[in-house]
């Protein structure tokens, strides 16, 4: 298949990147430099400097692949009903990334190792909180707990308030229901994965 095979050239100054496709969702295609930047997001939400330098390897890069399809799902799936993301959501996520790290020279080398722009960080922030956004209207938003669910769980943890209890419920409902939901539309949905990530 020529997308196997197909490799393209992306200017990001002051280097040229040497770019390939490694996923197709109904014809949008995902590249390497994408699952790179999201691998490299979600490591830095976790941990911090050791995201400067810590490998990609192949698990890292397949987890990121599955997360770039499933979020592209989803943007198909929503079409125009996404509501709008404002500069402030998104500047506060880049200060949490930011505090992430040790200093402001540790951020510029991690905005360096996933080859982002400023503006291109926040296009991607915006993207992802479209996305979330989305399933909180389409999925959370609709998720009843019950007082019935609140005492049967509090049967097993009897230590835990009825607040508590309900945040993991509906954490654990919407959870279920947003996987099984993106499962439903990868089932119409043409997805190809593209070679092996190494």
């Amino acid at each position: 298949m020529w997308l196997i095979s197909l490799l393209f050239i992306t200017w990001s100054s002051p280097q040229v990147l040497v770019d390939r496709i490694v996923a197709s969702v109904d014809k949008k295609l995902i590249t390497l430099s994408e699952i790179q930047q999201i691998a490299l997001i979600k490591c830095l939400d976790i941990q911090g400097d050791a995201c400067l330098t810590l490998p990609l390897n192949a698990d890292i890069l397949e987890n990121a692949r599955q997360h770039a399809i499933y979020e592209q799902l989803i943007i198909n799936a929503a079409s125009h009903a996404y509501e709008p993301i404002v500069d402030l959501q998104i500047n506060e996520r880049i200060a949490f990334l930011q505090s992430k790290l040790s200093s402001p020279d540790a951020f510029n080398q991690w905005m360096a190792r996933a080859h982002l722009s400023m503006q291109e960080l926040k296009d991607l922030i915006k993207r992802m909180q479209q996305v979330a956004l989305f399933l909180e209207n389409r999925i959370r938003f609709r998720i009843e707990i019950t007082q019935e669910d609140i005492a049967h769980y509090k049967t097993q943890h009897p230590k835990l308030f009825d607040e508590e209890i309900k945040a993991q419920l509906k954490q654990e409902a919407f959870n279920q229901r947003t996987q099984a939901y993106v499962k439903d539309l990868a089932k119409n949905a043409d997805i190809k994965r593209i070679g092996r990530l190494e």
